[in-house]
């Protein structure tokens, strides 16, 4: 017959009961380690800059659905920062580590972060994203704004009027026919910004602005995720070497 034993094998664990002092101490030492490892890592400081889309007009908030365009056009400037921030130059400061833009669920306010081992950089790095954004969907609005389009109106009248002098003055067929051209240039630039001005003027909507409603200031910094993460990294290592130890032993 086979012969059985009722013996079990020893456990991975049993050098740790036999030297508890040992392997406590080894894991309160790993423990300390990782703890001044993560008191002694540069911190990375984090500032955060705020900002609100809202409508060129107040008659913006009559339209229906307008609160929900809102929040779509809040997502949309955050993915426009996070994918420009990335691609593109100058929308941050020297020394400024990472940049993104998330919005704040149902609203229409964006928060824009930046990162830095300088708290004043990192403060000065999210002003400026804000800045920049602001700016960038102020020039790319004021192209829609109704005001500013009827002005192109405006300065072209003279110019059909003037070129309609010419058609009239014209001594030549030749001259004629050249006047009559950059009449019709003139003129169709003209109907074109009317068409505009009238379709704008009558959806207000199209038109909106980034407003800042809190200037970049620090809000944390890494040091407690750093003492947190290598104080576990600590622990774990300890454990790890108390087993060696203690089997050793």
């Amino acid at each position: 017959m086979p012969h059985t034993s009722s013996d079990t094998p020893p456990s991975a664990l049993t050098p740790l009961a036999r030297h508890p002092v040992i392997a406590l101490g080894v894991l309160l030492a790993g423990a300390l380690l990782g703890a001044l490892l993560g008191l002694t890592a540069a911190p990375v400081y984090r500032a955060e800059a705020r900002l609100s889309v809202g409508p060129a007009s107040n008659s913006a908030y009559v339209i229906s659905g307008y609160p929900l365009a809102v929040r779509d056009l809040a997502a949309n400037y955050s993915r426009w920062v996070r994918n420009s921030s990335a691609v593109q130059p100058g929308w941050g400061v020297e020394g400024v580590s990472a940049v993104s833009a998330s919005p704040i669920p149902d609203s229409g306010v964006i928060r824009i972060e930046a990162e830095s081992r300088d708290p004043a950089r990192a403060v000065a790095g999210a002003q400026a994203v804000a800045t920049t954004l602001a700016t960038l969907v102020g020039t790319e609005q004021d192209k829609n704004d109704p005001k500013l389009v009827y002005a192109e109106y405006e300065k072209l009248a003279p110019q059909v009027a003037a070129a309609q002098a010419r058609v009239e003055n014209a001594k030549t067929d030749a001259a004629r026919r050249q006047a009559r051209v950059q009449l019709a240039m003139v003129q169709l630039q003209r109907d074109a910004f009317g068409e505009r001005y009238r379709r704008l003027f009558s959806d207000p909507q199209v038109v909106s602005r980034l407003q800042l409603i809190q200037p970049a200031v620090a809000v944390g910094d890494s040091r407690k995720a750093a003492l947190a993460r290598w104080l576990l990294v600590g622990v774990g290592a300890g454990a790890a070497a108390a087993l060696v130890v203690t089997t050793l032993l």
